[in-house]
């Protein structure tokens, strides 16, 4: 993560909290708590605590729901996950389940919780204004635009320079092909921001372009959990000692078969229905790229096996959110985004791939 995305991350979760009104409300239940403590047998102060338990409850579960899988991971990558993503209100029940008549204890607990997560808040927001201090500052986005982190770990790549320029050309083919087939045109994507490590490229594109790319991502996370499933289920048998080896080498060439079917399947099915959804392409040019998105989809699947992940992101405007409506057959809405963001969780990248990375390789010469 680099300083400007870790600038970002800060001011998400900063309005985050102020909008749910979290650590207010943790507060507010600690007092509750901290009352009850002196008085346990005060009807009035146990309804007290027990409603501001249920307004905690509400403004975590809503501040949680709107975090994205690749939010949560940065969240964790700044240790931050215990006092944004932990079930907090879970644990302050089974305290008091664990505790029913010495609320001091339960209150001790959350007296803590509550000081080290105002702590924290502290810090992360010294943090931000030191970082704008020094001139760090968060990317300002063109109208129009979405954005699509692409993840690339150093596997796939092998630490070798050349090898990252062609993932880095592959993406682009990724893109030039998705931009056609959503907006009708091709343009160059902008660079937005590149983290290092293991290298993450964040790219301005079209908001269609990104809702297409993010379902066919969708689609290849589903591809593969099922692939997984399958390989399982062969590593069983090879493990198992009730047949012969000759019955079970062909059990396990038989599982090889249905996993490639799987893939190829999907390849052809998921390539038709986003030549069929698109109202911008001809029948001339819809059969012209059939091809080229196939050799497309199967590389998206041989990278996300390997670990490749991605983000999207949707750049509000202040008259999105009126005209979303209006616009709904033109212009993908937060909620497409939102839903979209929610569905990329990925699996962890296979130790053995199934897929062969380089027979996926678009020819450099084909761009469709």
């Amino acid at each position: 993560m680099n300083v400007g995305k870790l600038l970002e991350t800060i001011e998400t979760i900063l309005a985050l909290d102020t909008s749910h009104n979290v650590q207010s409300l943790l507060d507010q239940l600690r007092d509750h708590l901290n009352h009850l403590s002196n008085s346990p047998q005060d009807a009035t102060l146990q309804q007290q605590f027990h409603n501001g338990l249920i307004h905690m409850e509400r403004a975590l579960d809503a501040m949680q729901k709107s975090i994205s899988p690749a939010e949560r991971h940065r969240l964790e990558e700044i240790n931050a996950a215990k006092f944004f993503l932990s079930p907090i209100s879970r644990e302050v029940r089974v305290l008091i389940q664990e505790n029913p008549i010495t609320p001091s204890v339960v209150a001790r607990v959350l007296d803590q919780l509550a000081g080290e997560r105002q702590n924290y808040i502290n810090r992360i927001t010294t943090l931000r204004d030191h970082l704008k201090i020094i001139g760090v500052s968060e990317e300002i986005h063109l109208d129009g635009e979405a954005e699509i982190g692409f993840f690339l770990p150093r596997t796939l790549f092998e630490n070798s320079f050349p090898n990252l320029i062609k993932e880095l050309s592959e993406i682009q083919r990724i893109l030039r092909l998705y931009m056609e087939i959503a907006t009708g045109s091709v343009e160059d994507a902008q660079v937005r921001e590149i983290s290092s490590s293991d290298p993450m490229f964040f790219l301005g594109v079209p908001a269609a372009t990104a809702i297409l790319v993010g379902r066919s991502i969708k689609w290849a996370i589903g591809i593969w959990k099922s692939v997984e499933e399958v390989r399982l289920l062969r590593t069983q048998v090879e493990a198992a000692q009730i047949m012969n080896d000759r019955d079970r080498l062909e059990l396990v060439e038989k599982f090889d078969t249905v996993m490639k079917k799987t893939v190829d399947i999907g390849v052809k099915d998921h390539s038709a229905d986003l030549i069929s959804g698109s109202k911008i392409l001809d029948i001339g040019r819809q059969k012209e790229i059939s091809g080229p998105l196939d050799r497309i989809l199967g590389s998206i699947l041989a990278r996300v096996e390997r670990g490749m992940t991605v983000e999207i992101k949707r750049i509000d405007r202040p008259s999105d959110r009126s005209t979303d409506q209006e616009n709904s057959d033109q212009t993908p809405s937060e909620r497409e985004f939102s839903d979209l963001q929610n569905d990329l969780v990925f699996p962890p990248p296979a130790k053995t791939p199934i897929l062969q990375l380089d027979s996926y390789h678009s020819p450099d010469g084909d761009q469709a």
